[in-house]
């Protein structure tokens, strides 16, 4: 995938900002990260809260297709960390 980077805003803050497609421009950062048992599927889902920081073509935060994107990202961040925890995939993310 590699659609989005690592940045940081002027406070600090680590952030992704996507970098391809429809949504490229928008930074945002993760908030808390759950994963919660969905026992009629017999699988887990996971739920993430997330702020937008910037959003140069004004897209809905709560659209689906972006939240899909962001879900993808964070799907892609941890596979890269459990296949390599040594590896800084994470970039100061806590």
């Amino acid at each position: 995938m590699d659609e989005y980077k690592y940045v940081d805003l002027p406070d600090g803050t680590n952030c992704i900002e996507l970098t391809t497609g429809p949504y490229k421009g928008v930074i945002y950062n993760y908030g808390v990260v759950k994963f919660v048992e969905n026992e009629e599927k017999d699988l887990a889902e996971m739920k993430f809260d997330y702020t937008i920081y910037e959003n140069p073509n004004d897209i809905e935060g709560d659209k689906k297709e972006l939240i899909d994107v962001m879900g993808d990202v964070l799907v892609e961040i941890l596979d890269k960390e459990l296949a390599d925890p040594e590896q800084e995939v994470l970039n100061g993310f806590t």
